[in-house]
């Protein structure tokens, strides 16, 4: 299944995790999911994968940068 993949975050969302687009490569793709109120299920809850801008060589560096990412937009 194919997914969009967005530059930038929508607003009201949060970071989840950070996953490679391909095997052996640099780029990364962020996991966002919407910010959920309490009482609301979470099988109701939206995602959205965005791409973490750079290359990074760890799981680490762009987890660093797509928090930054998502810290800078609220």
């Amino acid at each position: 299944m194919e997914h969009e993949i967005l530059e930038r975050p929508p607003a009201g969302y949060y970071f989840s995790m950070v996953v490679r687009v391909e095997n052996r490569k640099w780029d990364w793709v962020a996991l966002m999911v919407e910010d959920i109120l309490p009482g609301v299920m979470l099988a109701s809850r939206r995602e959205c994968w965005v791409r973490v801008p750079g290359k990074h060589r760890s799981y680490e560096m762009a987890r660093d940068v797509a928090e930054a990412m998502v810290a800078t937009k609220h």
